[in-house]
Formats: C-alpha cells, structure tokens, sequence
C-alpha cells in the first residue's frame, strides 16, 4: 500500500505546479511521517515522534479499548495528507488521489477482509487515518512550507544572494536562480 501511495506522490510531484526539489522533498517527509505516526500505536516496540521532533509536542493516540485496522488507518492518512500536501494538483491528479483510496481495499482484499473489519472498525480507522494526518499538517504549516511556492516565487526575480566565499552562486551549465531564498 505505502508503495503505491508514495508512486503517486512521485507522479504528482512530477506534474503539479510548484513542485521544486525543497518542496517536493517536504511533501515526501511529511509523507512518510503520515504513514508512520498513523500506523505506530499499533505497533507495541516502536514510539512516537510526538516529543521528539521541533514543535510536535503531541498527536492523537489510538484508545487501547477501541480496535482499529491499520491498513484502513494507513490508507486514510495517507490519503488525506497527500490531498493537503498537492493542493494545486489539477482536477485529474486529485481524482487519482481519490481512485487510489478506493480502490486499494478492493485490491488488497486480503488485508481489508469485511469478514473480519466490521463497519464500527473501519469508520473508527478511517477517522483516526484522517485526524493524524489533519495533526500532522497542523504542525507541518509552522515551517511555511506551505506557503513557499506562491508568494516568494514572485519574488525571487529580484533576490540577490549574498556574495563572497562560502556564499550559494549560480552554477552551470544552467545558471538556475536559487529556489525559494526566503524560505
């Protein structure tokens, strides 16, 4: 599942506007971080990140008396985090997002068995899916990441590295201005 999830993040990183190498690598961080936060209260060895990492002081907890499925949790927080990071995908990459969610319990029917996930299981892991993801940007808009293509892309015309040793310069063969200086 995290790998066909993480193939359409690729393909959408490849065709959505914005979509530079800081960005992009944002967006894949941000990510696999969705996946793991949503997935760790099930899995007993692990922790965590909440704590440990600048600003994430805490994130939903899953409620040892209320069962969830974690394939179901993966697939929604998956889902919901890359909708909120490729906000300006075009209409037909946002279907994707959408197909994609549907059809993998249909495809991986071994892991989405309804003889075993009970309707109250699913919605209860679907919602934890989206609430960690939902927590998780929360977090991720302190960087301003989110708002690093728009704005300063206008910008960046008239930026002016600093000069000197030590100091970023144009390289070629293409002399490419810096990408987002201000972020």
């Amino acid at each position: 599942m995290a790998t066909e999830w993480f193939q359409l993040a690729l393909a959408l990183t490849q065709q959505t506007p914005g979509f530079s190498p800081p960005v992009a690598s944002r967006a894949f961080a941000y990510l696999g971080l969705a996946l793991y936060e949503s997935t760790v209260p099930g899995m007993p060895d692990r922790q965590s990140l909440a704590g440990q990492l600048n600003e994430l002081s805490s994130l939903p907890w899953a409620q040892p008396d209320e069962p969830l499925h974690w394939p179901t949790v993966a697939n929604a927080s998956l889902a919901t985090m890359t909708r909120m990071m490729f906000p300006t995908a075009s209409a037909e990459n946002k279907a994707r997002i959408d197909l994609l969610e549907r059809s993998l319990p249909l495809k991986l029917q071994q892991d989405f068995n309804p003889a075993v996930i009970t309707a109250d299981i699913s919605n209860r892991s679907e919602s934890f899916g989206k609430l960690m993801a939902m927590a998780l940007m929360t977090w991720a808009r302190t960087d301003g990441g989110h708002e690093a293509w728009g704005p300063l892309r206008k910008s960046r015309e008239n930026y002016v590295p600093p000069s000197g040793a030590g100091q970023w310069s144009a390289t070629p063969p293409s002399f490419a201005p810096p990408l987002l200086p201000y972020w």
